[in-house]
């Protein structure tokens, strides 16, 4: 069977940066991947992105739960099935954090995920505030949750995720982007090894 990796952290973080690369060096190891991402690019996701700057709180986190559970249905689980190795850019923790800057109780969200699939591994990434917020102005457009104000709260936010998710069984790996990316890459890469038994 396949395996599932699940990639999050605050935005600004340089998960998307890690993700690409160690996709390269999986592919490297002729390893099967397949590269997703939340929202997905289907119509629930499509219009999820659409409507997320106009709408908050427990709307939006059922919104973003729903296009979770179709990416599972969907992509996830065919993919697993298909023996690839399947890595996520966001999933679960990406609701402990944005949904938690809307103002939605962790409750709420940890009961809308109770059926969801758990990752083989989980990579979290991070990088000190003031990396982040630097990264952050280097871009063209920002989301509402993308605001300077925002990058302490959810690198506390992300502290309380970590506990939640090693809480429910799932192995997790860190990686601070402050790192050489090589460094970081390579040891993800060779945790996934191992799940594979490569």
């Amino acid at each position: 069977m396949g395996k599932f990796i699940a990639f999050d952290g605050p935005n600004g973080s340089g998960k998307s940066t890690i993700i690409r690369e160690v996709q390269r060096k999986l592919q490297n190891y002729n390893l099967e991947t397949y590269l997703t991402s939340e929202p997905t690019n289907s119509e629930l996701g499509l219009f999820t992105r659409k409507i997320s700057e106009t709408i908050d709180k427990e709307s939006l986190a059922c919104l973003v739960a729903a296009d979770r559970y179709n990416h599972i249905t969907k992509e996830i689980l065919p993919e697993i099935n298909r023996n690839k190795i399947v890595l996520s850019d966001r999933y679960f923790v990406s609701s402990l954090l944005l949904q938690r800057l809307d103002g939605v109780d962790v409750d709420f969200i940890i009961n809308l995920h109770k059926k969801i699939v758990l990752p083989d591994l989980y990579c979290i990434v991070y990088a000190d505030s003031s990396t982040i917020v630097q990264r952050l102005k280097s871009r063209n457009s920002y989301t509402r949750f993308e605001t300077e104000q925002n990058v302490i709260k959810e690198l506390q936010f992300l502290q309380e995720a970590l506990r939640i998710i090693k809480d429910m069984g799932i192995s997790v790996i860190e990686v601070n982007t402050e790192e050489e990316i090589e460094i970081s890459v390579d040891r993800i890469v060779e945790n996934i090894l191992q799940l594979v038994n490569y």
